[in-house]
């Protein structure tokens, strides 16, 4: 099965992706996914043995030069096989090896993070993780429309309130912070932040052309 797999190295700098990010891409790309860099997120596309080992390795490679965040969304090409071996959890093969339970250790902290859950089996949609040849959890991805609203919700943390009620100067500094996060490489996404605050997709294209010229 072929899985794309969509990541946000942080912190970033317009032109300069530094150490940190620069680890993320080669991690991924010596497991045998090309990754294509784009302004923001990055992605990459292959067999879900190959993207997972590049995953957990990115994480122990991005956080060791540096970064400060990793998001990562994961999106199955197809359906899962209903015939694929599944150990659980309590398996006592699963459960003794050490290298194992370092990657699920590492795949479930950004899963929460995005509003994902690492889960014992997998249905359609999910993207089921290969171990040694065995299916041995399975991430249930956040849908794109979610994972925004995951990012605004923390932005209104931030922020200290709802993004409607903030004043002009709070508004930009929360358009800053969603877009350092590749909030608007989503689709659809202008028209969602602009609702959120209650202005114009208009004004949500200044505050963006704004930072660009900034």
């Amino acid at each position: 099965m072929d899985v794309r797999v969509e990541f946000l190295v942080e912190p970033l700098v317009a032109g300069q992706p530094g150490p940190h990010v620069e680890a993320a891409v080669s991690a991924i790309d010596r497991h045998g996914a090309q990754v294509s860099v784009g302004p923001f997120a990055s992605e990459a596309a292959g067999p879900l043995d190959d993207i997972a080992a590049g995953v957990a390795a990115m994480f122990r490679d991005a956080f060791a030069q540096g970064a400060t965040r990793v998001s990562v969304v994961l999106e199955s090409d197809g359906a899962v096989s209903g015939t694929d071996p599944v150990v659980a959890f309590g398996d006592r093969a699963a459960e003794d090896s050490r290298d194992l339970k370092e990657f699920l250790a590492a795949v479930r902290p950004v899963a929460k993070a995005l509003g994902a859950t690492v889960v014992k089996s997998a249905r359609s949609g999910d993207v089921p993780l290969r171990w040694r040849g065995a299916v041995v959890a399975a991430v249930r991805p956040t849908p794109l429309t979610e994972a925004l609203d995951h990012m605004i919700t923390s932005v209104e943390r931030e922020m200290g309130g709802p993004l409607s009620e903030l004043g002009r100067n709070e508004k930009q500094q929360a358009v800053a912070l969603l877009n350092e996060r590749g909030a608007f490489a989503l689709r659809r996404s202008t028209d969602a932040v602009a609702e959120s605050m209650k202005v114009s997709r208009i004004t949500i294209y200044n505050y963006l052309n704004a930072l660009e010229s900034s």
